[in-house]
């Protein structure tokens, strides 16, 4: 490798390090607010669905909740009160029909106390999932770089989990990862930090400089008779395309690999 340019072209695959993020709820997307080559932060809003549905459940889901509270509360106080009136005439009589009459108003009461906790609690769950939908259909980065695809529009709808994601974002467009394996015996010429010249079977004349940046042996190998290289390479042009698989040649940097 440090002798002379490699002679041949090997397949490699351009890292694809971007994040991709889409529609978590379904709708019509009403706005969208990041565009191609936009830098944008974390929780930056790229596109916003319609929230009208969504904000209707919300209300509506807030209504029965504080319903659902307002039925607990008045169950406690009657139980309360059942609790209190067995309890008085536990002390002031001994008579069994009229205990045992106390008993099942107060036993009722308890039921109704445990049933209304129950509707509470739904009720609460049912608020969470209707809020959670709400902020969903406002769209929003999931990390700080360049969006360097998007693929939506107003008036589009979108299905959550269905829909291919609508935009991607890379944190340095500028750079790529190029990922190829290496038989043991070229691969110990080689070391992190050592400047790599590379060049693409489909356009030779042209040089893309780069780094050795990771040497390992695959995870899945019993021995290590390959190990796999990565190289990352300024692309400032953006020509390597993010998962694009590539037939590439390399050679150190200040050399520059022959044409076929």
């Amino acid at each position: 490798m440090h002798q002379r340019a490699s002679s041949k072209f090997m397949v490699a695959n351009v890292l694809d390090d971007s994040v991709a993020f889409g529609a978590p709820v379904d709708g019509a997307i009403e706005k969208v607010s990041c565009e191609i080559g936009e830098i944008v932060k974390v929780d930056q809003l790229c596109a916003t669905i319609d929230a009208r549905p969504y904000q209707l459940l919300t209300e509506r889901a807030n209504a029965n909740l504080a319903a659902a509270i307002g039925r607990l509360e008045k169950a406690r106080k009657q139980f309360a009160q059942a609790r209190a009136s067995f309890e008085r005439y536990q002390d002031l009589s001994t008579r069994a029909t009229g205990i045992k009459r106390k008993r099942k108003v107060f036993e009722q009461r308890q039921k109704e106390v445990v049933q209304a906790e129950g509707v509470a609690d739904l009720a609460r769950v049912a608020l969470r999932a209707a809020e959670n939908d709400l902020h969903h259909a406002f769209i929003r980065s999931l990390i700080a770089g360049t969006i360097i695809a998007r693929s939506v529009e107003v008036g589009q709808t979108v299905i959550a989990g269905r829909t291919e994601p609508l935009f991607r974002v890379a944190a340095n467009p500028g750079v790529v990862k190029i990922n190829l394996t290496f038989d043991a015996r070229d691969a110990k010429k080689l070391y992190v930090g050592e400047s790599i010249s590379l060049s693409l079977e489909s356009e030779q004349d042209r040089a893309f400089l780069g780094e050795v940046t990771q040497i390992s042996i695959p995870k899945a190998a019993i021995s290590p008779k390959h190990y796999d290289i990565v190289i990352t390479l300024r692309n400032p042009v953006q020509q390597l395309k993010r998962g694009m698989p590539a037939m590439i040649r390399i050679a150190p940097a200040g050399s520059r690999p022959e044409r076929s």
